[in-house]
């Protein structure tokens, strides 16, 4: 069995997922919605409510609900940070304002660990 290793993974495209979370995020006239955190390497859901119904089924048709959503997120290598006052925030080390050319590395990453994790399953099912 060959495993593609990080070079060959480089060379696959960035998911559609990446550049409208990115566009959208960056976009001002959503900033009531969802913007980025004030340290620019995370995000903000900021209304829910209106994010589900103005912004998942135009932009992410393949997330249907909320949960989908969030499960999308994390497929793709965001964490969800904790917060005080009860908004949602995710983040990733590569997904920062003004430097999208690092969500390459963010989706290698996370293809990455998804790889590793499936090799690791299908060695203990060997055993």
């Amino acid at each position: 069995m060959q495993v593609l290793g990080r070079s060959e993974l480089s060379d696959y495209p960035l998911p559609v997922f990446y550049e409208r979370l990115y566009k959208l995020v960056d976009d001002p006239s959503s900033d009531s919605i969802i913007s980025w955190s004030k340290k620019s390497k995370s995000f903000v859901i900021r209304n829910q409510k209106k994010f589900i119904r103005r912004k998942i089924h135009s932009r992410f048709p393949f997330s249907s609900t909320f949960e989908k959503f969030i499960s999308m997120l994390k497929y793709y290598g965001f964490s969800e940070m904790k917060r005080s006052d009860g908004l949602l925030e995710f983040g990733n080390e590569n997904f920062v304002r003004g430097q999208p050319m690092l969500m390459k590395e963010m989706h290698l990453k996370a293809m990455m660990k998804r790889i590793n994790k499936d090799l690791t399953v299908f060695k203990a099912q060997r055993r």
